[in-house]
């Protein structure tokens, strides 16, 4: 309930909550595979209903195809990386970020700027995504400093999510690693999911971008907390 409800809010959330709650009762690679489904078809669904703000991010194109080859060798380090390195890896991301934005509080990055690191983005993120289920630290925190309106931020999020995670579904699928029971448990995730991811679309019309900006803050730092909880002390 509450992973659908933030990703309907922010476009953030589903993995980062559900897959350490199923892990713990059927393993990392087993949660990342169910949660496939359902982070795929509710992204689908903000990026269409958002899709007039497509304009507000030209180097999404970039971000997107760099991040088909990074999921690639993703869902390879999904079964051969340390995960304790992937998880800590992602905090200091999320560290080093907030501590640039904490003493420049106006950094945004420029046109140029975007351009340049976009296919970094996307490949890490694509690796990300397919090696551990939760990329959203490295996307957050790359859109955070581009300074979009809510609704741009939610589209632009989706979009991404939508193509890194049908990459490494197809990869899944293409490996035969995608089993038939996991397929209906990852299918039976979506209805509760989809419910609550339709609520927090319906409360982010209400907030103002200033307090959407504190959310997003506010969830970069508990990824942070969670992940080297998770990888370091249990």
């Amino acid at each position: 309930m509450i992973a659908g409800f933030t990703k309907g809010l922010t476009g953030l959330g589903l993995p980062m909550v559900s897959v350490p709650v199923l892990a713990s009762f059927v393993g990392v690679e087993q949660a990342v595979m169910i949660i496939i489904m359902p982070v795929l078809v509710t992204n689908i669904w903000l990026m269409i209903n958002l899709r007039k703000h497509l304009n507000e991010v030209p180097e999404l194109g970039r971000i997107m195809i760099f991040g088909v080859p990074g999921a690639s060798v993703g869902a390879f380090f999904l079964y051969f990386a340390s995960e304790k390195v992937l998880a800590t890896f992602l905090a200091i991301w999320i560290l080093l970020y907030l501590y640039m934005k904490a003493l420049n509080s106006d950094l945004v990055l420029s046109r140029t700027s975007r351009r340049k690191i976009a296919p970094y983005i996307g490949f890490l993120s694509g690796i990300l995504q397919s090696g551990t289920g939760i990329s959203a630290p490295v996307v957050a925190a790359y859109i955070d400093s581009i300074d979009l309106s809510p609704k741009a931020y939610v589209f632009t999020v989706a979009s991404i999510f939508t193509v890194l995670s049908g990459t490494h579904f197809i990869i899944l699928l293409l490996l035969k690693a995608y089993s038939m029971t996991v397929f209906f448990e990852g299918i039976a995730a979506i209805f509760p999911v989809i419910i609550f991811v339709a609520l927090g679309s319906r409360v982010r019309d209400f907030i103002s971008p200033e307090f959407f900006s504190q959310i997003i803050r506010l969830l970069l730092v508990l990824m942070a907390i969670r992940l080297i909880y998770n990888s370091w002390f249990i």
